[in-house]
């Protein structure tokens, strides 16, 4: 399946070409063979024709003098057959000097783990960081601002919420450190396969944990809002679903350690040309069928019943919120707007409110959980559709468009859900304001303390040489 060329084949190949000229040995430096390699290898299933294709993809590996040499040699010898590819390699690099066996690849690993960082890769590596930073900061917010309030915490769906946060708090403690030390060595895996292996691990069960949590959260919202009044949950029953969401999660966690092809754990992940990949593609596929595709498609359908019943709902109470006018004509009333309400009995204003107040209490969970599943979506579903469309066909791709969809847009969900929370509700606003008051208050507290200290300092000196 790889490119491994013995000498004799080699050698064969170019008698029977070139039958009075031997093959000559090329000065090839270590990168141009571990970028040719590395670009090759994930291409090695596909069959081409064309040499313009080849030198695209070739171009970026070879510098002005190797091309040049490559170039010369090149003419010298004609071995383009049915695999394009070996043959390539055949006439530009001997298998002496280019090949896919463990030593040459344990060259190319410790070749690309100690190339210098890449210009390019420094505002990637600040986006990571600030990535992380907001992303713990937020989601420790988040979890404290509903633990603290009353309001938040006896609701049913900001306990899932909360049980979000932490998967999102955990995605930056464990998974974004990684990723920035990967992005320090321009985004190749240098880490031993331990860590290749938590990193996989991890990484499937806070994305199952979080896509399971928003299916959980569809399903209450769908039930809470459909139906009111047969739809009642106790506490200890959400507390059980979010132990089921994370079993559930860690179920697949265990999964994605086990190889499909052999049912072998050790050999299920593997690093190879700087990336930490799985050998078996049959995994990914059932992954994101049944974690990814099926969930999301479920949760469309419930998402638009509950919008279109919320609308229902709130066209029907405004009509209700304007009964002084009705009543008004039936009585006759017509002193003034004050006399109407006098006659309006107060149980059906009592009724009212408290049916506007608890709509719009659950109109607006209603729309936080909207907006981080469009959110979820935004970010996810690039990386998702394109992993799953590799486990059938291998393609290239722009490596900034990869660094952007792939790898920092799935990160930025962390992030971006405590500010969701803020803008859409006015609880976290006004706990924010607080933090930010008693910050402010603390601070002006010091600051008079040290004021006074300095102070009494400078009577205490006058004192002293007054005497």
């Amino acid at each position: 399946s790889h490119y491994n060329f013995t000498k004799k084949d080699t050698m064969n190949e170019s008698r029977s070409t070139t039958p009075h000229r031997h093959h000559q040995p090329l000065n090839i430096s270590l990168h141009t063979r571990c970028c040719i390699e590395q670009t090759l290898a994930p291409l090695q299933n596909m069959n081409t024709k064309s040499l313009e294709t080849m030198n695209k993809l070739l171009a970026p590996c070879l510098p002005d003098s190797e091309n040049r040499v490559l170039s010369s040699h090149g003419n010298k010898t004609n071995m383009l057959k049915d695999n394009l590819f070996g043959s390539i390699i055949l006439t530009l690099v001997p298998s002496s000097e280019i090949s896919t066996n463990h030593e040459n690849t344990d060259h190319c690993q410790k070749y690309l783990c100690e190339t210098p960082i890449n210009q390019n890769m420094y505002p990637y590596i600040t986006l990571l960081i600030a990535t992380l930073l907001i992303a713990t900061i937020g989601n420790i917010f988040v979890c404290s601002i509903i633990t603290k309030i009353r309001s938040l915490r006896q609701h049913p769906t900001y306990k899932l919420l909360k049980s979000l946060a932490v998967s999102d708090l955990l995605v930056s403690l464990l998974v974004l450190p990684i990723k920035i030390s990967m992005a320090l060595t321009n985004n190749h895996f240098c880490s031993s396969i331990n860590i290749c292996r938590l990193y996989q691990t991890v990484d499937h069960v806070f994305f199952t944990a979080s896509i399971t949590h928003l299916f959980v959260i569809a399903i209450d919202r769908y039930l809470t809002i459909s139906r009111p009044f047969n739809y009642r949950f106790a506490e200890k029953h959400y507390r059980m679903m979010i132990c089921v969401v994370w079993i559930y999660a860690a179920l697949w966690g265990v999964l994605s350690n086990v190889d499909f092809e052999t049912y072998q754990f050790q050999s299920t992940f593997h690093i190879d040309h700087g990336k930490c990949q799985r050998k078996d593609i049959i995994f990914p596929r059932v992954l994101f069928i049944a974690v990814f595709f099926l969930p999301c498609l479920v949760m469309f359908y419930m998402h638009a019943c509950v919008w279109k019943i919320a609308v229902d709902q709130g066209k029907k109470i405004e009509k209700e919120n304007t009964p002084t006018l009705q009543f008004k004509r039936l009585t006759g009333v017509e002193n003034s707007e004050k006399s109407s309400k006098q006659l309006l009995p107060k149980y059906l204003k009592q009724f009212s409110n408290s049916s506007s107040g608890k709509f719009k209490v659950e109109f607006r969970a209603t729309k936080i959980i909207l907006s981080v599943f469009g959110t979820y979506l935004i970010c996810w579903a690039p990386v998702t559709i394109m992993t799953f469309m590799r486990t059938f066909r291998t393609f290239n791709i722009d490596k900034n468009a990869y660094l952007f969809l792939c790898s920092f847009l799935p990160n930025l969900n962390s992030c971006l859900n405590p500010f969701l929370y803020c803008l859409l509700h006015r609880d976290f606003i006004n706990a924010l304001k607080t933090v930010y008051r008693r910050l402010k208050f603390v601070s002006k507290h010091e600051m008079s303390i040290k004021h006074r200290a300095n102070t009494g300092e400078i009577i205490r000196t006058r004192k002293a040489n007054t005497r």
